[in-house]
């Protein structure tokens, strides 16, 4: 005789849903401080017969949480690894077809050192990504973590892929929001053979990764002016190693007056971007004593008179 919109039963189902929501971090406390192998198995086995409704209801923060967890035990207790291995490979599952199925799980910072084995396969990723198309940061990341023995493939493909632009400025994009070695190594590859359209979304990316900065240096000189000029803006935010860059375009050495050609174009550069740490150099280069230096110092002096004023 209970309708649905009556009270007492939606009571009984919100009592339901707290008691389920209690149990799950129960058996989170559990697995964080049980000291018991037997135990800890015991628990393991309850989280996975948990996982469906866990999966069916898209609980991201709890899967995080419990992440979290098995990464403090596992790295507390690699023996352990045993114990949790069906729960993780269960875990494993779901992510990766979260990520193949574009749900955003950037924001919550899931620990996936835990994470050994895919459960899709490495052609499974080639095939999403370089056939359909169908990738984002998380399907890389998952890609790079479980396949880092595949690359020089994974460099085939890309190279495969280098006349279709689109393709490419969304995998240089995706590439910027991991921060990795492995993904610093992918786009210093397709800088290597790209053209300039690529290369400045390579660039555009390079600041979500770490040491970043060494690289572009090594390539600064051997650009042409307008890479030269995107290089200058990515390190114009680190005043220590923009000091090293500005070192290498303004301090050429310069026979005859052989490099001053560059060194125009670099001071051209260096205008556009409003660089006034650059200024030391450019009173220097405009006290360039010969007649083959007159229209070098005339641009250094020239943007020197505009900083100030003159």
């Amino acid at each position: 005789w209970l309708s649905e919109d009556n009270p007492v039963e939606d009571s009984f189902a919100f009592s339901h849903h707290l008691m389920q929501v209690n149990y799950l971090f129960l058996l989170l406390n559990l697995l964080s401080e049980e000291k018991e192998r037997e135990v800890l198995s015991l628990i393991s086995e309850c989280l996975l017969a948990e996982s469906d409704k866990i999966i069916e209801e898209n609980n991201l923060e709890y899967l995080r949480l419990l992440l979290e967890v098995l990464d403090k035990r596992l790295k507390g207790d690699p023996t352990l690894s045993s114990l949790f291995e069906g729960l993780v490979k269960r875990i494993v599952k779901f992510i990766e077809n979260l990520a193949f199925g574009e749900k955003d799980l950037g924001g919550l910072g899931y620990p996936i050192d835990i994470l050994k084995e895919s459960s899709l396969g490495f052609n499974f990723y080639i095939d999403e990504i370089f056939n359909k198309g169908n990738f984002n940061p998380w399907v890389l990341k998952l890609l790079l973590k479980f396949f880092p023995q595949e690359l020089p493939y994974v460099y085939e493909k890309l190279k495969e892929k280098r006349s279709d632009i689109d393709f490419m400025v969304k995998m240089a994009s995706d590439l910027g929001r991991i921060d990795s070695p492995l993904s610093l190594e992918i786009l210093k590859y397709i800088f290597s053979y790209s053209n300039n359209i690529i290369k400045r979304e390579v660039l555009k990316a390079m600041p979500g990764i770490s040491r970043h900065e060494e690289f572009l240096l090594f390539i600064l000189k051997n650009e042409d002016a307008a890479i030269r000029s995107k290089i200058l803006a990515v390190l114009a935010g680190n005043e220590q190693v923009l000091k090293q860059a500005l070192e290498e375009l303004l301090n050429l050495h310069s026979s005859w007056g052989s490099k001053n050609k560059i060194t125009i174009e670099n001071i051209i550069i260096i205008e556009e971007l409003g660089l006034r740490q650059a200024e030391p150099y450019l009173v220097s280069l405009s006290k360039r004593r010969f007649f083959w230096n007159n229209n070098l110092r005339k641009k250094a002096l020239g943007v020197l008179g505009k900083w100030h004023g003159r």
